[in-house]
């Protein structure tokens, strides 16, 4: 065995121990520690050769192993001179890198249809099939580069060199071409190019511009282009943003300037460093000059009101208004903005934009919008009846509430309220909307919205909704009575509407529950469980559209004891709210009695009548220092009693009815001022004289109306007779859109923005009692003193 080398030999020994292996490998002495068998060489010795063969080889090793491991715990060399250790720079390597699509998702590749599942999967077959194809795709793209000339305009010749790899065609980009029939197309429109000449290219071109169509030559260059575009069109990153803010100048920025020279500025902790990103929001926003044949964006405040296109000033009172949108320099949020933002994920957004284009609706109902902008109607529909589905109380008001301004018209509903009090009431108005009693399937949400918005309203289920909202929510009062007044709109509708309100039994039978229960069951300590008078007027508008109806709910709530009930509890004549809740009781009751229903009630409740007339006859005046829900209180009581004359009931109220009509048509003979509203009690009384008269039940003396024609009250009432006609003053009226009808009796541009009749001096409300009065009376005297009367005449 030869010794290894040690550090203590010298060269001599080297050479030495060099000789002796050179030597021994000659002689084939040297015997390797392992050697390597081939197990695929034929056996040709026997097994005993193998056998002895075996055990020489496995001594040999195992003296070869001692030596070994004798010479490996030598003396380990300490004082070696070894070379400075580098990283060994390796070549780089052809790394295939994964390509993803731009979209995020890889295209959808379709299936080859021919494929049998024989030899393998279908999906095996395929995605080798497309190996093959996208091998023969990448040899094949190694073609000659296609030179292609192009003349100029003035005259300069232009060359264009695209290989295979860039000319890909449209058909080739296609993903809707399977990868088989784009390459075909593709190779053949390389073929063709390649057979034909730079001249015939350039004659085909020409001949393709001249015939195609310029947009679709501007579309296809379009798509050329689009991978540029669409990176030059991507969202700045965040440090790009911040550079264009390196260039501000901290003394152009008022508040900054003036709170870092202040002397305590250099000891706020954590303001060592000066950040020029976040100063230049507080920058002074320049306002750019608007001509006044340029139109603008609509902006609106809070309360609904446009802003102008800019203010002078900048105070506590409009800086809310900015904010970080498209036009920071101006005020206000326009539509888009707020229908936005009524979709945010904060509550409180929501909550603003929906109270905002809640006020907005509201005061477009009013006309103040008129020829101003076009609201988009069905575009707030949707993204409100969206966000009635929100369970947040909060949001779920504003959405309410917002909806209820944009189908309920406060205006007409209050001169409907108003003209019962007249005696003119009870016969109320039929829309012009589409009486059709079938749903036309055939139309989608959207443009059955553009025809008629109340029936794609009960198509959207608000019924269940509102059912759901009353019954499982139990939101804030407020929200009730905004469903409720939802429900008055609908009910006003066709007949197809109202049939479905009146199926809707457990809708009907909840709100009556809560909101209307007997006196005894009144709670008023809760929001719930006490009586409403929209829920009175829900219930009289129903019945109003039929008698059927309204015997159908009589027989199946009870609805008249229930009012009666009220009638009887002296705590609801004590306030504003219990009298105006009994206003819609007496209304209903008048109804009931002109359909002739219950007429027995008359008997029944008499001395709860007699007791209203006594205590109206010893405590209310007919002055213009009578609150207004006392004089209508007291006119719902004798249009009540009109009816009751007209059902023979006259004798039972006459002796206290005639007090009370030499009362308060003396009074209003000395009135030194006149307002419509004022004049209630006045045209009521002579409303119920009218009724007797033509029962020969007269409760006046003979002369009394002709003091009442010449006295001074009249004077003043019908000294501007013409200010209420309609006929004589040309107010256009707030027209609503042709899928949302009112009564259009809402005009910005007259006094009190309603139409003329229901004015506060209009004096034609008390003119038709009157006139009723004398019309039913015996003496001719007094009609021919009407009619020469110089206001009158």
């Amino acid at each position: 065995m030869i010794k290894r080398p040690s550090v203590h030999d010298s060269d001599e020994d080297i050479l030495r121990q060099q000789a002796e292996f050179l030597e021994q490998r000659s002689n084939d002495k040297i015997i390797p520690s392992a050697s390597v068998i081939n197990t695929e060489k034929e056996l040709s010795s026997t097994k005993s050769n193998n056998e002895v063969s075996s055990v020489q080889m496995e001594i040999n090793n195992t003296e070869n192993i001692r030596e070994q491991i004798a010479n490996t715990f030598e003396a380990i060399p300490t004082n070696m001179k070894l070379e400075r250790v580098s990283e060994k720079r390796g070549h780089s390597t052809d790394i295939k890198y994964l390509k993803f699509d731009s979209r995020g998702f890889p295209k959808a590749i379709r299936r080859d249809p021919k494929i049998q599942p024989k030899q393998g999967s279908i999906f095996a077959q395929h995605v080798k099939r497309l190996k093959k194809e996208i091998d023969s795709n990448q040899t094949s793209s190694k073609g000659e580069a296609l030179t292609i000339k192009e003349k100029n305009l003035d005259g300069t010749i232009r060359e264009s060199t695209n290989s295979i790899e860039n000319l890909a065609t449209t058909a080739y980009r296609s993903t809707v071409l399977s990868l088989s029939d784009r390459k075909q197309i593709h190779d053949t429109n390389l073929k063709t190019l390649y057979s034909m000449s730079n001249e015939e290219i350039l004659a085909e071109k020409q001949k393709l511009m001249s015939t195609l169509d310029p947009v679709l030559i501007q579309y296809l260059k379009s798509q050329r282009s689009s991978n540029k575009k669409h990176l030059e069109n991507r969202t700045r990153t965040i440090k790009e943003q911040n550079q264009a803010a390196d260039s501000v100048i901290i003394e152009e920025l008022q508040v900054p300037n003036k709170m870092l020279s202040m002397p305590e500025a250099s000891d706020w902790l954590h303001f060592n460093e000066l950040e020029t990103h976040k100063l230049s929001w507080m920058k002074d926003i320049s306002v750019p000059n608007l001509k006044k044949t340029e139109g603008f964006e609509a902006r609106f405040d809070f309360n609904g009101y446009l802003l102008p296109y800019c203010v002078a000033q900048i105070d506590e009172t409009n800086r809310h208004l900015y904010h970080h949108g498209d036009e920071p320099e101006r005020p206000g949020y326009t539509l888009q903005e707020l229908l936005l933002l009524s979709r945010s994920n904060v509550t409180q957004q929501r909550i603003v934009a929906l109270t905002t284009l809640g006020n907005i609706l509201s005061l477009e109902q009013t006309g103040i919008y008129d020829k101003v902008i076009d609201v988009p109607i069905e575009q707030i529909f949707f993204v409100l009846r969206v966000c009635i589905d929100d369970n947040t109380p909060s949001v779920l008001t504003a959405a309410v509430k917002a909806l209820r301004n944009l189908v309920y018209f406060q205006v007409d509903e209050t001169c409907l309220d108003n003209m019962l009090s007249f005696g003119m009431g009870l016969i109320q108005p039929v829309l012009a909307v589409d009486q059709a009693l079938e749903d036309d399937n055939t139309v989608n949400d959207q443009q059955l919205a553009e025809t008629n918005l109340i029936k794609c309203l009960t198509r959207t289920d608000i019924l269940s909704r509102i059912r759901y909202i009353v019954n499982t929510i139990k939101p804030p009062i407020e929200t009730a009575l905004y469903c409720i007044e939802i429900l008055i709109r609908l009910s006003r509708d066709s007949e197809f509407i109202i049939q479905k309100v009146l199926k809707s039994e457990t809708l009907l039978s909840s709100l009556i529950t809560n909101f209307m229960p007997l006196a005894g069951e009144v709670n008023l300590s809760q929001g719930y469980n006490m009586p409403l008078p929209q829920m009175i007027k829900l219930i009289r508008v129903l019945s109003s559209s039929g008698k059927r109806i309204a015997t159908l709910l009589n027989e199946k709530f009870h609805v008249l004891d229930i009012i009666v009930s009220y009638l009887y509890d002296d705590h609801f004549s004590q306030n504003s709210f219990g009298m105006r809740l009994q206003v819609e009781c007496l209304h209903f009751w008048t109804l009931m009695l002109h359909y002739e229903l219950r007429l027995e009630s008359l008997r029944q409740h008499q001395t709860l009548i007699l007791k209203m007339l006594d205590y109206h006859f010893k405590n209310t005046d007919n002055a213009m220092s009578t609150t207004l829900i006392r004089q209508s209180h007291a006119s719902a009581l004798f249009i009540l009693l009109e009816k009751a004359v007209e059902r023979g009931f006259a004798h039972i109220f006459v002796p206290l009815t005639e007090n009370c009509f030499k009362k308060w048509i003396v009074q209003f003979g000395i009135f030194d001022q006149f307002k419509c509203g004022n004049s209630q009690i006045t045209s009521s009384i002579l409303y119920y004289a009218a009724s007797s008269n033509k029962q020969a039940v007269k409760i006046y003396e003979d002369g009394f109306l002709e003091v009442l024609l010449t006295s001074q009250g009249f004077d003043l009432a019908t000294k501007q007779v013409l200010n209420g006609s309609l006929l004589l003053n040309n107010y256009e009226t707030h027209k609503t859109t042709a899928n949302l009808k009112s009564l259009e009796a809402a005009t910005w541009f007259s006094s009190d923005h309603i139409v003329p009749v229901m004015q506060t001096n209009s004096c034609i409300p008390f003119l038709y009692a009157l006139s009723s009065c004398i019309l039913y009376d015996s003496s001719l005297e007094v009609t021919n003193l009407l009619l020469i009367l110089s206001n009158v005449k």
